[in-house]
C-alpha cells in the first residue's frame, strides 16, 4: 500500500500540482482544500506525512499545527511546512519542521517527502 500524504492549501491550482508530482511518484494523496476539514481529513486518512500550508483564511495553518501537535493520534505525524511567507518562515526557524519556502521546484519536494518517510 502506498504512503499516505495530506496536502493541506487553500489554492486550489497548489493542491492539484502538488497532488499530481506527488501521484507521479507513487505516492496517495489526500488533499485538504483550506483548513474546515482538513482535521476530519488527516483523522480519517491517518496519513504518513502531513504537508501544510500557513497563511489560510478561517483555521490559520498555526491553528491546525497547534491542533496536531496536541491530538496523540496525530502528533507523531511527520509535517511539511508549506509556505511563502518570510515570516512564517522566520518564526519557524529552528523548530522541528521542515519548511519547504512557496515557490519551490518539483525535486525538491520530493527529496524532502524521501528524506522524511521515504519511498512510496
Amino acid at each position: 500500500m502506498a504512503k499516505r500524504i495530506a496536502v493541506i492549501d487553500d489554492d486550489r491550482d497548489f493542491v492539484k500540482l502538488v497532488t499530481i508530482v506527488l501521484e507521479r511518484e507513487g505516492y496517495e494523496v489526500l488533499p485538504a482544500l483550506g483548513s474546515l476539514r482538513a482535521y476530519d481529513i488527516v483523522k480519517q486518512g491517518r496519513p504518513n506525512l502531513i504537508m501544510l500550508d500557513i497563511m489560510m483564511p478561517g483555521r490559520s495553518g498555526w491553528e491546525l499545527l497547534d491542533i496536531f501537535k496536541m491530538d496523540p493520534e496525530t502528533q507523531g505525524i511527520p509535517l511539511i511546512i508549506s509556505t511563502g511567507v518570510r515570516a512564517a518562515t522566520a518564526r519557524l526557524a529552528g523548530t522541528k519542521y521542515d519548511v519547504l519556502k512557496k515557490p519551490f521546484n518539483n525535486e525538491d519536494l520530493i527529496a524532502m517527502v524521501r528524506r522524511m518517510i521515504g519511498e512510496p
